[in-house]
C-alpha cells in the first residue's frame, strides 16, 4: 500500500473527510502490525472488528483519527504546520466523546478500551510514554469490569493484556498494571497454547522482577527466602520453554529462507531475555550478565534474521506503509543485550540490528539506537583507553569493561529541544530534537553492600556517595 500523501486543507474541506481518512489510515497500520500473533482473530480484531467499530462508535472513530493522525506526522514525516494543528483537533475530538461515551456507558467495554489503547498509540507515537500509560491503564480498568455476559473472545482480550508487557519491559522496575495468575507450564501443542501459556509466564516474570528489584543492592543474606525459591522456579520455567520443540528453530532453517513465519524465533528472542533478567535481578554486579553470552549471541543472531527477512519483504514491494506493532517484539531483547552485555562487537552487532526496527509500541528503534550508542560510548570512555574498540578489546570480550565503569541504569526521561521544553508539549517540525537520558553508575558495588548492610535504607542508598547519576542529551537529528 502506497503511503498517503498529504492533504491539503481547502475552504470547501470537510473535518469527516480528515477524520475517514486518518482512521482508514489507522485501520491499515494496525493490520499489518500484528504479523507477531498466532492467533488469527487478533489480526482479524483490526481487519474486521474495529472498521465495523469506526461506524457506529463515534469515540472509535475520533481515537484512530488521532492515531492515524499521530502516525502520519511521526512516521511519514508529514510535518507541516496544517498537519500538526490537524493531529491536535483529531486527539482532542477523540478524548470528549472517550469522556461523553464513558460518562453515559454506551456501547458497552470493548469499544472503550478500544478507543483507549488507539489514543494510547497515538501518544506513544509522539513518545509521550507517560500520557500512553495513562490511556493504557484506564483501558484495564475498564477491562475490570468486564463480565461473562459481555462475551469478548478470549484471543482479543489476550492482545490488549499484551500490552501491559510493554509498560514493565520498557520501564525497569515498573508493576504490571494486570494481576494474572501464572500457571504451571503444561503440555503445549498448539500455536494458540503457546500465544497464552507464554504471554502467562512472561507476565509473571516481570512481576517477580518487578518486586525483587527492591532486593538486588542489599547483603544477599538478606534477601527474603520465598524470593529465592520464586527465582529459581522462574528459572526453571525458562529453561524448560527454550528445550521444548515448539521453541526451536535452528538458525540453519532461517538460513535457507524457508520459514514464512517470524513468531517463534520472536518468542525465543523474548524467552532468552526474560531468562537472562529473572536470573541476575537480586545480583548487584552488573558482570553477572557476563555468564550468558550464548544467549546474548543467540538472540543478536536470531534477531538479525528476522530483520533481513523482514526488509526483504519490504524491498519487494517499496509501497508498504512502514510498520507499528502494537505488540513486544525484538526491541527490548535488543536493548537488553546492547545496554548489558558489554562485548564491543555484539552490542554494536545488537544495535545496528535495533536502529533497524521499527516502531514496536513505545519503542522506537532510531531513538533507542542512539541512546544505547552513548551508552557505549560513556562506558568505553570511562575505561580510559581505546582497547574496547581495537583487537585486544575484542580478546577481553564483555570483561573490556570493569565492573565499576559500568551503566546500572539508563531511563529516558522525554525528548526535548534544545532549550530543554519537552517536544510532546511544544511540537514543532523546525526543533532540534534530543533524548534526554538519566543514567546512573555505582562507584563500588561492594562498599555500597556494606552500607546497606548496616542497616541504611534504599532511599539512603541513592545518595552521591555512592552513586553518580546524570543527564545526557541525545541528539535526535
Amino acid at each position: 500500500m502506497a503511503p498517503l500523501q498529504r492533504c491539503v486543507p481547502s475552504p470547501g474541506g470537510s473535518e469527516f473527510f480528515h477524520q475517514d481518512r486518518y482512521s482508514t489510515l489507522a485501520c491499515n497500520v494496525l493490520a499489518r502490525g500484528m504479523y507477531h500473533s498466532m492467533a488469527k482473530s487478533q489480526g482479524t480484531f483490526w481487519t474486521r472488528i474495529v472498521p465495523q467499530l469506526l461506524q457506529s462508535v463515534p469515540a472509535v472513530k475520533a481515537a484512530a483519527a488521532a492515531f492515524g493522525a499521530s502516525y502520519e506526522t511521526t512516521m511519514l514525516q508529514e510535518s507541516a504546520a496544517y498537519e500538526n494543528l490537524e493531529r491536535v483537533h483529531q486527539y482532542s475530538r477523540a478524548l470528549h466523546l472517550l469522556q461523553t461515551q464513558l460518562q453515559g456507558n454506551q456501547h458497552g467495554v470493548l469499544p472503550q478500551m478500544t478507543a483507549c489503547v488507539l489514543l494510547a498509540f497515538a501518544d506513544t507515537l509522539r513518545l509521550r510514554n507517560n500520557t500512553a500509560l495513562m490511556h493504557l491503564r484506564g483501558a484495564y480498568a475498564l477491562m475490570s469490569r468486564l463480565s461473562a455476559a459481555d462475551d469478548i473472545d478470549e484471543d482479543i482480550l489476550l492482545l490488549f493484556r499484551k500490552l501491559d508487557l510493554h509498560s514493565v519491559t520498557y520501564s525497569t522496575g515498573l508493576e504490571p498494571s494486570l494481576y494474572l495468575p501464572c500457571r504451571a507450564m503444561g503440555n503445549v501443542t498448539t500455536t494458540r497454547s503457546i500465544d497464552h501459556s507464554l504471554f502467562e509466564q512472561l507476565h509473571g516474570t516481570y512481576r517477580f522482577i518487578s518486586s525483587a528489584c527492591d532486593y538486588r543492592y542489599v547483603n544477599q543474606r538478606q534477601v527474603p527466602t520465598h524470593l529465592r525459591i520464586e527465582q529459581l522456579r522462574y528459572v526453571a520455567i525458562w529453561h524448560s520453554w527454550l528445550s521444548s520443540p515448539e521453541l526451536q528453530y535452528p538458525l540453519a532453517t532461517w538460513e535457507g529462507g524457508c520459514v514464512s513465519v517470524v513468531s517463534v524465533p520472536i518468542l525465543r528472542a523474548q524467552c532468552l531475555t526474560a531468562l537472562i533478567l529473572v536470573s541476575t535481578v537480586l545480583d548487584p554486579y552488573q558482570a553477572a550478565y557476563d555468564k550468558y553470552a550464548e544467549k546474548f549471541h543467540e538472540i543478536v543472531m536470531l534477531s538479525e534474521l528476522v530483520v533481513a527477512s523482514e526488509e526483504e519483504n519490504w524491498n519487494a514491494h517499496p509501497d508498504t506503509l512502514p510498520s507499528f506493532t502494537p505488540e513486544p517484539g525484538l526491541s527490548h531483547p535488543l536493548f537488553v543485550t546492547a545496554t548489558k552485555y558489554r562485548h564491543p562487537q555484539w552490542r554494536r552487532r545488537a544495535v545496528k540490528v535495533l536502529s533497524r526496527l521499527s516502531r514496536e509500541g513505545p519503542w522506537c528503534g532510531e531513538v533507542d539506537a542512539r541512546i544505547v550508542l552513548r551508552l557505549i560510548d560513556v562506558e568505553e570512555g570511562l575505561c580510559g583507553m581505546g582497547a574496547v574498540n581495537n583487537k585486544e578489546g575484542t580478546q577481553l570480550g564483555a570483561t573490556a569493561v570493569p565492573e565499576r565503569m559500568r551503566i546500572h541504569s539508563c531511563r529516558l526521561n522525554g525528548i526535548v529541544d534544545a532549550r530543554g521544553r519537552d517536544l510532546g508539549k511544544h511540537a514543532s517540525s523546525m526543533n532540534r530534537r534530543y533524548a534526554e537520558v538519566r543514567l546512573s553508575r555505582c562507584h563500588d558495588v561492594e562498599e555500597l553492600l556494606a552500607f546497606r548492610d548496616g542497616g541504611h535504607s534504599a532511599v539512603t542508598m541513592q545518595t552521591g556517595r555512592h552513586w553518580n547519576t546524570w543527564t545526557e542529551e541525545v541528539p535526535l537529528c
